[in-house]
């Protein structure tokens, strides 16, 4: 019941691109950076790409490409996943185009925006963060909740297996006369 449920439900898309990054270690000039303090500095993407800075004018640059989108539904659609030194963007929409489009914009968008704040000295200049690549029109979709709609349907099906025979077959819920008066 829960697989047939989910699989007729809308699909949903999901579109991906990657940030590569790292640090350049012939401009750490003044410290030595421990795996902490590198850590940290990696992690300076993700807080660039998640600030309201970004996400404005993501918002905006949607906006403007006739893709009307509001803060909720980004931040309920996207999610963002540091592997090693590589962030990957997703964006899930039903619409291919739009999820492709959106998650391309959030990746040009936080890699102008924090490259602005490199040059400005808010990001420290020996981090080096590069578009690896964009997002392609996503070709399948995106099946994100299928074990908990198998789940849902496995629950569904116990609790109509306990209950129906009860209500339709009262006489077999009833205690077998044992013959004394």
């Amino acid at each position: 019941v829960g697989f047939a449920i989910h699989r007729v439900e809308t699909p949903v898309y999901q579109a991906k691109a990657t940030l590569y990054s790292f640090i350049y270690y012939q401009k750490v000039t003044d410290v030595r950076l421990s795996e902490y303090d590198e850590d940290v500095t990696i992690n300076t993407i993700q807080s660039v790409m998640l600030s309201n800075l970004v996400i404005g004018k993501v918002l905006e640059n949607a906006g403007n490409a006739g893709i009307p989108i509001d803060y909720t539904t980004f931040m309920d659609q996207m999610s963002i996943y540091r592997s090693l030194t590589n962030y990957e963007l997703f964006y899930r929409d039903r619409d291919p185009r739009i999820a492709q489009i959106i998650v391309n914009i959030w990746a040009q968008t936080g890699l102008s925006t924090l490259k602005g704040l490199q040059e400005a000295g808010a990001v420290p200049p020996y981090l080096t963060v590069e578009l690896q690549n964009l997002a392609e029109l996503p070709q399948s979709p995106s099946y994100s909740q299928t074990n908990s709609y198998v789940l849902s349907g496995a629950i569904l099906g116990l609790l109509a297996g306990l209950f129906v025979p009860s209500i339709f077959y009262p006489k077999f819920l009833k205690k077998p006369a044992t013959g004394k008066k």
